[in-house]
């Protein structure tokens, strides 16, 4: 689990300090980003943790999402 974790907040770091990228784009590669480890996750967490890490991961998206129409009305 701690090489996935590594793997992702490495991913996470570039992906934050990427300045060429739009906050649209951010989102977007971060959608990805969760796409792709959600398998291999899978894996390793139980049922309940599973569940728990996506709740939180759309809880967080859903967070950005609105910054993102925040930032857009501005």
């Amino acid at each position: 689990l701690k090489p996935l974790y590594q793997e992702q907040m490495e991913k996470l770091r570039e992906l934050r300090q990427d300045e060429s990228l739009s906050i649209a784009e951010k989102l977007e590669k971060l959608k990805a980003l969760n796409k792709n480890i959600a398998p291999q996750l899978k894996k390793v967490l139980d049922a309940d943790q599973f569940a728990k890490w996506q709740k939180q991961t759309e809880a967080l998206l859903e967070l950005l999402r609105q910054r993102l129409e925040a930032a857009k009305q501005d």
